[in-house]
């Protein structure tokens, strides 16, 4: 009994992290699809997640390293960084300041694409990390909410470029 308090305890001071990945094949040259996920700016375009969603890249334009994104949902706002770019193939971005939730402390996002002049598949990969006893608890709710929110962003960004 005690060893199970002293690792409820452990994960509650740690936290749980989470991961989770989705795909899509869009029908379009690797060049189009990239000129619209590379706007982080402009995701709120192609991003149904709620009403009240937009995001801004500072500088605007084609993601640059150390360039910031914001997504705002409401009153709240989500602030990373972009950390890596390498063009036509990922993009990758570091949670740097939240208001959505006190006990986040990690959220990055990964974004690849691989293609050709046909077709490009795009894969966007979340990894985040919550602190405390909520996170125990909801944990599948956790899991279940990421891989839709990817879900929607990749339908999303399919449409966004296939309509164009």
């Amino acid at each position: 009994m005690r060893k199970l308090m002293i690792f409820v305890l452990g994960i509650f001071l740690v936290g749980c992290k989470h991961s989770e990945e989705s795909s899509i094949v869009i029908n379009a040259p690797i060049s189009k699809v990239w000129s619209i996920l590379s706007d982080l700016g402009e995701h709120e375009n192609f991003t149904e997640i709620t009403s009240n969603f937009s995001s801004s890249l500072s500088p605007s334009g084609e993601a640059t390293v150390g360039a910031e994104w914001i997504l705002y949902m409401g009153k709240d706002y989500h602030k990373s960084i972009v950390t890596v770019v390498e063009s036509m193939k990922r993009i990758e971005t570091k949670l740097i300041e939240t208001k959505w939730s006190e006990n986040m402390t990690k959220w990055s996002e990964i974004m690849t694409l691989n293609g050709g002049s046909e077709s490009t598949e795009v894969s966007w990969r979340v990894d985040c990390a919550f602190k405390g006893a909520a996170d125990l608890v909801f944990s599948p709710i956790t899991k279940g909410f990421l891989k839709d929110v990817i879900d929607k962003k990749l339908e999303g960004l399919k449409g966004s470029v296939e309509k164009r």
